[in-house]
């Protein structure tokens, strides 16, 4: 395996994720400027959070510098979106979402600490946040039901779903040089759900 190639793929899975995490910027500006959340769902920024931290610890387990600082990012990022998104919401929708989310997110790290062997402890873990990371690549797919119904993807996010298929493509590519399957395939269930967007994009345009 050449270093060089891994270095390359590094380097192209974190821009395609960091650029995928800033994704959401037009979205919290159209919010801010709106002065209401709309149509616009927290669903995502929610499962980007719980995934990220999920990930984080599965790269502390495993020594993976790389998926521990690209999702520590996702961490932050994620966090700014929803506290932004908070302060224009209305009803109890939010907090009914952010009391999902917490449970997913701190339930498995409770049970972890009934495992006893790292061995037993990564394998929880990566297939934890592997499921999580399924469900982040197809949460874009919430609004595919409007979408259908007003054959318009205006309440779609284009860079996200196009930087969903590009950083689940890098992801499963660096998976496969570090032989890691817990990144390989819900990268590669990833790219599915990515390109249903991109058809979603083509057959409804905005």
């Amino acid at each position: 395996m050449s270093s060089l190639l891994v270095v390359v793929v590094q380097i192209l899975a974190t821009a395609t994720t960091i650029t995928l995490f800033a994704a959401g910027i037009p979205m919290i500006r159209k919010i801010r400027s709106a002065g209401e959340t709309g149509t616009i769902s927290p669903v995502p920024w929610f499962t980007q959070i719980s995934n990220c931290l999920m990930w984080t610890k599965y790269g502390l387990l495993v020594g993976d510098k790389m998926i521990l600082g690209v999702n520590l990012v996702g961490v932050l990022t994620a966090l700014y979106y929803l506290n932004t998104y908070s302060e224009f919401s209305k009803g109890g929708d939010f907090q009914r979402t952010a009391l999902k989310a917490a449970a997913v997110t701190y339930t498995p790290l409770v049970l972890l600490q009934g495992v006893h062997t790292y061995e037993n402890a990564v394998l929880f873990m990566g297939y934890y946040a592997s499921c999580l990371s399924v469900l982040l690549f197809g949460s874009p797919l919430i609004n595919a039901v409007t979408v259908i119904k007003t054959k318009s993807s205006a309440s779609m996010n284009v860079l996200q779903s196009v930087m969903s298929f590009a950083c689940a493509c890098s992801w499963a590519t660096y998976g496969m040089l570090i032989h890691d399957n817990f990144v390989i395939v819900p990268n590669l269930l990833g790219s599915v759900l990515g390109l249903l967007q991109l058809a979603l994009l083509q057959i409804y345009p905005r």
